[in-house]
């Protein structure tokens, strides 16, 4: 299932399941993992067809609600293949970049944990589902770089996109992202989301990058003085992480999100 997400996520910034509705001398020892049975690897298999249909789902679930999308970009790179015996590697390095993506949602997404079809009316009212405010939304992405020896990702929500508005620059938009995690009975969490910045390495190594981020964000929280009641906080977002297929361990992350004091 974290695939789904990870996929989901993936196309929105490119952009923006049972079902998606809409309205490895000197190294420690790696223990090796016993076989997997026949039945296993049926199990792993059918699993992975299952999780693979709802990924495409939830995908084509997000085009659909698209109804304009922009992109224009220079680019000025070099690039290097060296190959020695069996092993080939390559390396880019970005000397100029420069993207800019803009998409209009028309509806909002809503991403369910059961098919409400063959679900029990009980049973949908208490599984929660995760919401996302796209309603009328515009998603503006840009990809920069040249300038420093990060390359520069900053994605925007909002629902106002003008030139007064500093093409999506959130400050004084009321309308940002909101996702929430709530089923018919009862409201879990809510968080909002104005923008999200990430820097990248410039240069790409074959099989290696890292990545530097934070987004501006508020998260719901209850007052131990009356719980019945929920207050959105300003919140501290920040992400990292680094990925070497070389190393045994691959990818190594770190994720904050913690209420300012």
């Amino acid at each position: 299932m974290k695939n789904v997400f990870s996929k989901l996520l993936i196309a929105g910034l490119i952009v923006s399941t049972p079902l998606v509705s809409l309205a490895v001398d000197g190294t420690p020892a790696v223990k090796k993992q016993p076989s997997k049975t026949p039945t296993d690897q049926k199990l792993d298999s059918k699993n992975q067809t299952a999780e693979d249909a709802a990924t495409n789902s939830a995908l084509i679930a997000i085009l659909n609600q698209v109804v304009l999308a922009k992109l224009s970009f220079d680019v000025d790179l070099n690039f290097k293949v060296t190959q020695k015996g069996d092993e080939s590697k390559t390396t880019i390095d970005f000397k100029y970049l420069d993207i800019s993506t803009m998409v209009k949602f028309k509806d909002q997404l809503l991403y369910s944990f059961v098919d409400e079809a063959n679900t029990a009316a009980q049973v949908k009212n208490v599984i929660p589902a995760i919401s996302f405010s796209t309603k009328e939304m515009y998603v503006v992405a840009k990809v920069k770089s040249g300038t420093t020896e990060k390359m520069k990702l900053t994605v925007r929500f909002c629902q106002n996109y003008s030139l007064n508005n500093n093409f999506c620059n959130t400050f004084d938009d009321s309308k940002l992202l909101d996702i929430s995690v709530n089923s018919k009975n009862f409201g879990m969490f809510n968080m909002r989301i104005k923008d999200i910045n990430v820097d990248f390495d410039q240069k790409l190594a074959d099989g290696k990058f890292a990545f530097k981020g934070n987004c501006t964000a508020w998260k719901s929280a209850f007052e131990e003085k009356t719980p019945e009641k929920s207050v959105m906080k300003p919140a501290i977002c920040e992400f990292s992480g680094t990925y070497d297929a070389n190393l045994t361990v691959k990818f190594d992350g770190n994720f904050k999100l913690r209420s300012k004091k």
